[in-house]
């Protein structure tokens, strides 16, 4: 606290009389303790509200980040003390015209494998519905359903071929021979070694049709065993070719179940579903080159009907010298 002193009236001198004493004010002297906790209350409170407005900054930070990710990133560059110009361009450029990195397709998705083909899904099926057969058919059956979903069509054609010559799987025969043919001819046009095709050196001035006759086989079918668009020359950097290998081909057309089964060498190749006329004779009917006995005359001649792509199919394989066949069965 303040205190007041009186000095002497000596001291004062003349004017003792007129001043009578003299008061001195001094300011009251505070503990050092008491000085500290200010101190330290007065530090308290500014932490606290630095602390708040940082949490504040920061937030608001956050919901900048979340709508606009590209220009927020650029600011956050410039605030830091970045000075260069690229980064400055960035901040400034309006965050419309910054595209977003795209989204990298995550290692998962790009192992997913592709759904199973139709041919997959119904040999799984029979796989399935494959409780009351025996353990072979069954091991079959399963080797037929891997080698579908794996796309291996000499597996599959392998396991069909031995599924076919089992007289218990007669009840699903038609659909096995249906697929087996689809696989024959796709691994026939595949370029993959097969029973029926060969690769041979073309000789001086070579010709489809040359290369066609010399191996007892089709134009159309060098000109589609070889991807070539033009049928009467080969290109001039080609020197192999791959053709058909005297196939000798039959095809045997049944009147009352109105399938033809096409062999290749003695071996079925495909099954096709056509109609015939009902007063056509159960006969062979030969192909040749003659014009009136080549296959669409015949077809024509003999009242067989098929889709167009079928007829397109079997005049590739039909060349002179195939056998035409109408049975009653």
């Amino acid at each position: 606290m303040a205190f007041v002193r009186q000095m002497p009236s000596s001291l004062m001198g003349k004017n003792s009389g007129l001043l009578g004493s003299v008061l001195e004010y001094r300011e009251p002297v505070e503990r050092p303790s008491v000085r500290w906790g200010r101190w330290a209350a007065a530090g308290l409170l500014t932490v606290i509200a630095v602390f708040f407005v940082l949490r504040q900054v920061a937030k608001k930070r956050a919901e900048i980040r979340v709508a606009q990710p590209v220009a927020a990133t650029a600011a956050d560059v410039v605030s830091a003390g970045v000075t260069n110009a690229p980064a400055r361009r960035l901040a400034e450029k309006p965050s419309s015209t910054v595209a977003p990195a795209p989204a990298k397709a995550s290692a998962v998705s790009a192992k997913t494998p592709p759904p199973p083909s139709p041919a997959a899904l119904r040999a799984k099926r029979w796989l399935d519905e494959s409780s009351n057969r025996s353990r072979d058919e069954r091991v079959l059956l399963e080797r037929l359903y891997q080698a579908e979903l794996s796309g291996n069509m000499r597996i599959a054609i392998d396991s069909i071929e031995q599924l076919l010559r089992r007289p218990t799987m007669s009840d699903v025969g038609d659909a096995l021979a249906r697929r087996l043919g689809a696989l024959n001819v796709d691994f026939v046009l595949s370029g993959q070694p097969t029973l029926w095709t060969a690769e041979i050196d073309l000789r001086q001035n070579d010709t489809p049709f040359l290369v066609a006759r010399r191996h007892r086989t089709t134009v159309e079918a060098v000109r589609r065993l070889n991807n070539l668009r033009e049928t009467h020359a080969f290109p001039a950097a080609m020197k192999k070719v791959r053709v058909l290998n005297f196939p000798n081909a039959s095809l045997v057309v049944h009147k009352r179940t109105r399938v033809a089964d096409l062999t290749l060498n003695g071996k079925f190749f495909k099954r096709y579903y056509v109609s015939v006329s009902a007063d056509v004779a159960a006969a062979n009917y030969p192909i040749t080159a003659k014009a009136s006995e080549g296959p669409q005359s015949r077809f024509k001649a003999l009242g067989i009907r098929m889709s167009p792509d079928d007829e397109s199919e079997l005049r590739m394989f039909l060349a002179p010298g195939a056998q035409l066949t109408v049975s009653d069965l």
